[in-house]
């Protein structure tokens, strides 16, 4: 059997949150990632979830995934994104409670993915905010 895509997962994700009354009242923002480590390659699907960014060597950028909150609409029609890492990127995900902006990440780019997560939860995060963060690097890079 083929595994669903994350572009699925998270619109079944949504059809339980919609169906259940108790779980209708919350406000969830989240983000569906499906790795082939075969080939590097990340499906996303994004519910109003903050947007990833690929880091590389004096480079960083947000991935244009966008989507509405998961459990709000009935068949939300998530898109999907395909993300092929190359052996000098990361992939840096976080939630709201992180405030980056473009130059900062330029300046960690050469930096190791543990020194990156580092910097940025001491000097970054918000104490009054959720604040989390994973940095991914493609397998050739471990």
């Amino acid at each position: 059997a083929t595994a669903p895509t994350a572009s699925t997962i998270l619109s079944n994700l949504n059809q339980v949150l919609f169906d259940n009354p108790f779980l209708q009242s919350w406000l969830l923002t989240c983000m569906v990632l499906r790795f082939d480590h075969s080939c590097n390659e990340i499906s996303i699907a994004s519910a109003g979830h903050v947007p990833p960014w690929i880091i590389e060597a004096n480079n960083a950028h947000r991935l244009p995934i966008h989507g509405p909150l998961c459990g709000m609409v009935t068949d939300p029609a998530y898109r999907e994104i395909l993300v092929t890492l190359q052996p000098h990127q990361r992939l840096l995900i976080k939630t709201d409670g992180i405030q980056l902006t473009v130059p900062l990440v330029n300046m960690m780019a050469d930096q190791t993915s543990k020194a990156i997560a580092e910097e940025i939860m001491t000097h970054y995060a918000s104490p009054n905010d959720d604040a989390t963060l994973i940095v991914i690097d493609p397998p050739t890079m471990l």
